[in-house]
């Protein structure tokens, strides 16, 4: 489980064990397939078993000529690729090698890869009746080499995924013969070896030795790609305060004033879902109709609430005795729930249920807080738990209840944190903190100082886990890093005290992102899988940054609007009211050189007179100076 409450690769990994028998053998291990469009590697590791679910192994003999006969099909559910958006295009295919063969082995290599909407793979299948249904996506010589390493090539014909299940299934054949050392190619399924001369396609040859027990490997790596992010109307104009995901497409929101909103539709739509008396602190969304919120008052510094039917009703079911000041609250289940909070002496309190919020124990956290000190943001990985607290960063390997540890930042005040993995990259924000972030390589062990220009205060960070990728939502917008936090750009612009951005959440698939703020505003980022294709007005990139007159002007239904840019650009396209509130956001992101043709759809706007305006910097390049211009669009209904 990953949750932070509070274009590099990304791979999956089908993980490979090796029970060896009591002969010890030098061992070529067969170890990973990965599949690579571009770029350098994040790696993101499921395992799944074989299709068939055997495994076999074979021992080459020094000086014997031997044909090798290799083939595997396994099947890799869609929950194990959830973090892949769908419509990825993988390009590159690549193998590492833990153990090298001694000497090369030369032979040919045919990959076949499906989408399928299966949940699990079928039993006792045949090879040619699978493998008829798949696509070839490489056909060619391949060398395992005689060293460990990796190497990696351009597939045929690249893959698209579909967000579905998938089946690989790959033959290897080499005709021989292996003079050197003795070697072990190993992988699930059929590997075999044969005196024969050729192969025969209805045959395969013998098995000769099973000399240890394997489980494949194969990575699936994609180009975390850019997101646009578009404002979407919440319903309400209230200070958003809190989100939280309860599955891959409902979300709940709750108000300061302790007013709830719910979408079940990865944010399409908004519903009203009811209101706790207290002002809300925090929320954690459990199913499509249970969620439980934390709220509070100077009398009643921690109370807790439930709905069991979508907002419909809340019904108070826990006051802590002696009083909690609940500051945060987290998952580790549709029904375990938990929340820290300060009581008396400082002491950190844990408060827990099993049964989706209904009944609820104390118990003593195991910490005690400097004085004066408050609770922060917490992010949860597996059983690994961190929370913000004055200048530290306390963590627990073992879940919420402990026992902590915790490391110093220097500086006063956390204010939200965000880790990667439990040992890798973290970033932690403090209150008050402009244009700058700390950042840990350890977990959490050790921090530095990172500048952040023009990034204004972090009030929310969220990262992809296992990779280089954080997005953090802030006084100026939504900032995202791809190179471990070094370096930040911006994909959202937001400006102005009424425009805050508070949190930024993915749902549980990582498919989808919402970010929070004031005033009622919610932005959803989506991935840009196929980004449109600049059309140019000439030949030439243009000369220098334009935003066109929107055509046709007036217009009772549709319009477009055109803008060019030089160079590529972090691009924000926001259509404003006449009272500078606003609408929607046409365009944000990255954007390629060229002229880019965007469409309103006015479906639900009432006439009027309106505002686009461009605001475009150059990622690299030329001057990077911003370019900002406003024009004017009429609607008559």
């Amino acid at each position: 489980m990953f949750s932070c409450m509070g274009t590099d690769i990304a791979d999956f990994c089908l993980d490979a064990g090796c029970k060896t028998g009591s002969v010890c053998l030098p061992v070529l291990l067969l170890a990973m397939l990965w599949f690579v469009p571009l770029g350098a590697q994040s790696m993101y590791t499921v395992t799944a078993p074989a299709a068939d679910g055997s495994t076999t192994g074979l021992r080459i003999p020094n000086g014997t000529r031997e044909h090798a006969y290799h083939r595997t099909v396994t099947f890799v559910e869609a929950a194990s690729m959830r973090l892949i958006p769908a419509g990825m295009r993988i390009t590159r295919i690549g193998f590492v090698f833990k153990e090298g063969a001694g000497a090369r082995v030369d032979g040919m290599l045919t990959l076949f890869m499906m989408n399928t909407q299966q949940t699990t793979s079928e039993g006792g299948m045949v090879w040619g009746d699978i493998v008829s249904k798949m696509t070839t996506v490489y056909n060619g010589p391949f060398t395992i080499p005689d060293t460990a390493g990796p190497l990696d090539m351009e597939l045929s014909s690249p893959f698209n995924y579909l967000g579905q299940s998938v089946y690989v299934a790959y033959d290897f054949q080499s005709p021989g013969p292996y003079a050197s050392k003795n070697a072990v190619v190993v992988a699930n399924t059929a590997l075999r070896s044969s005196t024969r001369s050729a192969f025969s396609p209805t045959e395969p040859p013998a098995i000769l030795a099973d000399v240890s027990d394997f489980r494949p490997v194969i990575r699936f790596s994609f180009p975390i790609p850019p997101m646009r992010w578009v404002t979407i109307s919440g319903g309400t104009t209230e200070d958003l305060k809190a989100i939280d995901m309860a599955d891959d497409s409902t979300a709940w929101v709750c108000t300061q004033a302790g007013g709830m909103r719910r979408t079940t539709d990865r944010g399409k739509t908004w519903l009203a879902a009811g209101s706790v008396p207290d002002s809300a602190t925090a929320l954690v969304g459990l199913t499509k109709e249970i969620a439980v919120a934390i709220a509070q008052r100077d009398s009643k510094p921690g109370s807790l609430y439930k709905t069991s039917n979508g907002g419909a009703a809340w019904a108070g079911v826990y006051d802590p005795n002696p009083p909690v000041k609940i500051a945060l609250a987290g998952k580790t289940s549709s029904r375990s729930v938990w929340c820290l909070g300060e009581s008396v002496g400082d002491s950190v309190i844990l408060l827990a249920s099993e049964d989706r919020g209904t009944t609820w124990t104390r118990s003593f956290a195991g910490v005690v807080l400097p004085p004066g000190v408050g609770i922060s943001n917490s992010c949860m990985i597996g059983s690994v738990v961190w929370f913000g607290a004055a200048d530290r960063v306390y963590k627990s390997e073992t879940g919420p209840m402990g026992p902590w540890k915790y490391s110093s930042t220097g500086k006063p005040n956390v204010s939200c944190l965000a880790f990667g993995s439990s040992s890798g990259t973290g970033f932690v924000a403090h209150v008050g903190c402009r244009d700058t972030l700390y950042r840990s390589m350890d977990g959490g062990l050790t921090w530095a100082v990172v500048p952040v220009p023009g990034v204004g205060e972090i009030l929310s960070l969220q990262y992809f886990p296992g990779g280089q990728d954080a997005w953090a939502a802030t006084s100026t917008g939504i900032w995202r890093t791809s190179d471990f936090g070094l370096t930040w750009q911006r994909s959202f612009f937001s400006e102005g005290s009424f425009n805050v951005l508070s949190s930024v959440r993915f749902f549980p698939n990582f498919q989808d992102a919402l970010a929070i703020g004031s005033k009622g505003m919610i932005v959803k980022g989506s991935w840009v899988v196929n980004p449109p294709v600049a059309v140019s007005e000439t030949s030439s990139k243009p000369e220098g940054y334009r935003l066109g007159l929107n055509y046709p002007n007036p217009f009772n239904a549709r319009t477009w609007i055109e803008f060019s840019l030089p160079r590529p650009s972090i691009v924000n396209l926001t259509l404003f009211d006449v009272l500078g509130r606003g609408v929607v956001t046409l365009a944000s992101g990255e954007s390629g050189t060229g002229t880019h043709r965007v469409e309103w759809n006015s479906a639900g706007s009432p006439s009027g007179v309106y505002f686009y305006r461009l605001h475009a910097r150059a990622i690299s390049g030329g001057n990077t100076a911003d370019y900002v211009e406003t024009r004017k669009l009429i609607l008559l209904k």
